[in-house]
């Protein structure tokens, strides 16, 4: 988003796809470096026990969430299951995993950059209940992931 997209929508009294986008990421983005996309697609389907728990050793090694927003981050102070983040991929190779917390940082930056000055929409990203994310809280077992209240199926398009 630049100043004149800005100016354009206040001059037109709306508030446009690319804003609302941006306000997604700045409110409510993680993060999800995978170094295949595959676990975008499964994400985006809705395969939460497939990729949450049966994949669970993989996280780390060749996928990771690293939380971004700040109203997403005040969330969890006071963490709650539906916690629900606007997850944005980010393609990655699979050294990425072995670098340094400061080197991942370093990259991610740059990476995300590349990604935001190409533009962002609403529909790039993909819901994350983030306490589903492995190890992030206890008891994530086949029931956990069974509860539809907070994995929900995916929306069937009419």
């Amino acid at each position: 988003m630049t100043p004149a997209h800005i100016e354009k929508e206040q001059k037109a009294g709306t508030r446009g796809k690319v804003r609302d986008a941006a306000t997604i990421f700045d409110e409510n983005a993680a993060l999800l470096i995978c170094s295949n996309t595959a676990w975008a697609n499964d994400l985006r389907a809705h395969r939460w026990r497939e990729t949450l728990l049966d994949q669970r050793q993989a996280w780390g090694r060749s996928v990771e969430v690293f939380l971004f927003g700040h109203a997403l981050m005040e969330k969890l102070v006071k963490p709650y299951k539906a916690i629900t983040a606007h997850t944005w991929v980010v393609p990655a190779e699979a050294e990425f995993f072995a670098l340094t917390p400061e080197q991942q940082r370093a990259w991610i930056d740059t990476a995300v950059a590349y990604q935001l000055k190409k533009g962002v929409q609403t529909g790039d990203f993909t819901p994350l209940p983030v306490l589903g994310v492995p190890g992030w809280q206890e008891g994530q077992d086949e029931s956990f992931y069974a509860d539809t209240q907070v994995f929900r199926p995916p929306r069937h398009k009419a």
